[in-house]
């Protein structure tokens, strides 16, 4: 037995893939490869070109972003079961944070370029996907316009935005 196929299991239980029937897991792990991370270590670098997309499998990850004439800035802090990378495999625009390790890190990693492969030929697992990434985007635009919210009602007139 491999060790993706100790994860179905896990995985069946993960609220991610509850939506997928253990077929489409099996398919989905096909198309995966699992990457260990140490603490601080950098999965991926703000500004680099993508060609991969995550799902936390243990561990943790802190999001950052590079702001000139500032101090790197966490933008968010991510657990088991979430992904990271999914904005970049949907724009294919480079990385638009760093992402580091947060303490030892097991991250199941998709390939863009086989992820393709693997939802042009199953249009439904392609749906499935689709909605729990723009889910994912979704609640992470509602944390970030709290923070800008926060941000602004604690220092007013001051957006944090360099002026020109």
């Amino acid at each position: 037995m491999t060790l993706k196929e100790d994860l179905l299991p896990a995985l069946a239980g993960n609220h991610l893939f509850s939506i997928f029937s253990q077929g489409e897991v099996e398919r989905v792990l096909k198309h995966a490869a699992i990457e260990i991370f140490s603490d601080g270590e950098r999965i991926f670098v703000q500004g680099e070109d993508p060609d991969k997309f995550y799902l936390i499998l243990s561990g943790g990850v802190t999001i950052t972003q590079s702001i000139p004439r500032k101090t790197e800035c966490a933008l968010a802090n991510l657990g088991e079961g979430e992904t990271l990378g999914e904005m970049s495999f949907l724009d294919r625009f480079p990385r638009s944070a760093t992402a580091v390790a947060n303490g030892a890190t097991c991250l199941l990693a998709f390939e863009f370029a086989s992820f393709d492969r693997l939802i042009a030929w199953d249009n439904e697992l392609a749906v499935k996907w689709f909605w729990l990434f723009g889910r994912a985007l979704a609640q992470r635009l509602r944390e970030a316009n709290e923070r800008i919210k926060e941000l602004i009602e604690g220092r007013p007139g001051d957006t944090g935005i360099p002026s020109a």
